[in-house]
């Protein structure tokens, strides 16, 4: 396990310590897992703390991963959350959307999104458990 060490002002006596952060060195969680097996692609959404919410930081990557998968010649992709969450996606990110803006405009993350999922030369699958919300559902 990684650990920074960090401490908090200046020492002033050779026997002080270090304060010992476990979680200072932790890189975040990826916002997408991503998997291929059997021609078959799959695309975790992995922010359960944000029910999933579809933010520029996990569109981004989705977008990625679906070219390597045409790359690849992936011939389904699966679209899910993890297993045990109770929200598979609550939607756009509510703190990136326009103010006073509706519909999305063309270039918004998520309907880049929406397009490219559209686009993809295979069958995308929403593997769907949980509730799902906004924009989500399209």
């Amino acid at each position: 396990m990684n650990t920074a060490t960090l401490s908090l002002g200046t020492a002033t006596s050779p026997t002080q310590t270090p304060i010992v952060n476990p979680q200072a060195a932790a890189a975040p969680a990826p916002t997408i897992l991503v998997n291929i097996a059997d021609q078959i692609g799959t695309i975790t959404l992995n922010q359960p703390a944000k029910r999933n919410a579809l933010s520029r930081a996990m569109v981004a990557p989705t977008l990625s991963a679906l070219a390597e998968f045409q790359k690849a010649s992936v011939r389904a992709v699966i679209l899910r959350a993890a297993p045990d969450v109770k929200v598979f996606s609550a939607g756009h990110d509510i703190g990136e959307l326009p103010l006073g803006e509706d519909p999305l405009p063309y270039n918004d993350p998520l309907e880049i999104l929406l397009r490219a999922i559209k686009r993809y030369p295979a069958p995308v699958i929403a593997m769907v458990h949980g509730s799902v919300w906004g924009g989500a559902t399209d």
